[in-house]
């Protein structure tokens, strides 16, 4: 009788059938790999940008600390020290963290992988001093960077007289966000000058690295040294100046 079935007209139809199911089977196999992949590869850390890295001020305890350390493996001596950095921190929060989440299934973590100071100057003579130039004066005629600042520098609200951004480092895979986030805080205090009335800003930086001073030198709108004063080391660890349009078209580079 099986022989028999074989050899029935309706065999082509039930083979065809089989085979469908078949496929079908593979096609839902296939899926299943394909989403669990994609969900490891989540727990692994293969997330988008957006939930990969996180970007918060720097606590004033451990953070700093932490911060602190980081600036100095990759940027080397010279730098403001750790407690006026929680100082100024304390009066406004001028440092901010890049963090790589990581979730393993099991636990998560974080790991420090970058951070930028930018500071919001206070208009007028530092605190203390009986001179009557302005801070930004005293930068102006490389008087003053940022090893020097103290809390009393620094603009509690949004009438700063510049800008100046201070301690830019970051590990290879994260350069381009902490970059990125320093351009879009950057952009929240010019905003803010603009709601003020102010047109331009200057922002000023002294870079340290030869990647730092290619980052400012080689922009649309570079960087300049704020003085022709020749020095040995040529433009590096000089401070530099750019003036900034507060408008939205002047914010995009």
């Amino acid at each position: 009788s099986s022989i028999a079935g074989l050899a029935s007209p309706d065999y082509p139809s039930v083979v065809s059938a089989a085979r469908w199911c078949v496929l079908i089977a593979l096609a839902l196999l296939v899926f299943q790999i394909v989403r669990l992949g994609v969900e490891w590869l989540h727990r692994r850390g293969g997330r988008d940008d957006g939930d990969r890295y996180r970007e918060t001020p720097a606590g004033l305890g451990a953070d700093m600390e932490q911060m602190d350390t980081f600036s100095r493996a990759h940027i080397g001596g010279g730098l403001l020290g750790l407690e006026h950095k929680q100082a100024i921190q304390r009066r406004r929060p001028c440092f901010f963290l890049l963090w790589e989440l990581r979730d393993d299934g099991r636990r998560q973590s974080r790991e420090l992988v970058g951070y930028y100071g930018l500071y919001p100057l206070l208009s007028g003579p530092p605190p203390g001093t009986a001179g009557p130039r302005t801070i930004r004066e005293m930068i102006d005629a490389e008087e003053l960077n940022a090893t020097h600042f103290r809390a009393g520098y620094i603009a509690r609200d949004n009438d700063f007289d510049a800008l100046y951004i201070g301690g830019v480092a970051a590990l290879p895979r994260a350069r381009y966000h902490v970059i990125k986030c320093l351009r879009r805080r950057l952009q929240r205090h010019l905003a803010a000058a603009r709601e003020s009335g102010r047109e331009f800003v200057r922002v000023y930086t002294r870079p340290t690295t030869a990647e730092g001073l290619a980052l400012v030198t080689n922009a649309r709108v570079p960087f300049r040294c704020v003085s022709k004063q020749p020095t040995l080391d040529g433009e590096l660890g000089r401070v530099m100046v750019r003036v900034f349009k507060t408008d939205p078209a002047g914010m995009r580079e």
